[in-house]
């Protein structure tokens, strides 16, 4: 399994993180149609919880109150992290993307058949933040209290997002 991390800046009204965001490749072998339950199953092993099945939303959004994994279950998503200035990504089917609170994303493009598994660490709830001047400072604060999870959605224990986000 490879990872990759990548570090977005502040693009106000979006806050993003101080924390990389965190790319997995090759977590599954291939020749699955969908990989929704094994996504729900490896989440829920590593407390990560609260788990749901959907895409991305068409606009830039955050959340300010909890980190979040999306795993790509089938099909592929070009997601836009950042806000409107920031670049954009391709999730394919097998793949998945921690996003530390506080990071915008938006789905820019999707195939037909894409679905997304996405959840939360177990002690955290997501918000639903938009491009909003006026909460800004607020949920800049909040972003700062998010805990760090105790075990990478992904690898566990020893992943990345213990790891890389100390």
């Amino acid at each position: 399994m490879k990872f990759e991390t990548i570090y977005i800046s502040e693009n106000k009204p979006i806050p993003n993180s101080n924390l990389p965001v965190i790319f997995y490749s090759s977590i599954f072998q291939e020749g699955k149609e969908d990989y929704g339950e094994d996504f729900f199953k490896l989440f829920e092993k590593n407390g990560w919880g609260n788990s749901w099945r959907n895409g991305v939303y068409s606009f830039h959004h955050y959340h300010a109150k909890a980190h979040e994994v999306l795993g790509c279950a089938s099909g592929w998503v070009k997601v836009q992290l950042g806000g409107v200035k920031g670049d954009v990504f391709e999730l394919k089917k097998g793949e998945a993307v921690i996003l530390p609170a506080g990071t915008g994303h938006k789905r820019v493009e999707a195939s037909a058949d894409f679905s997304i598994i996405g959840a939360y660490p177990y002690n955290q709830s997501p918000d639903l933040n938009k491009e909003d001047s006026e909460k800004y400072a607020g949920n800049k604060e909040s972003i700062q209290k998010v805990q760090n999870p105790e075990k990478d959605p992904v690898t566990g224990e020893e992943g990345p997002a213990v790891k890389e986000w100390q």
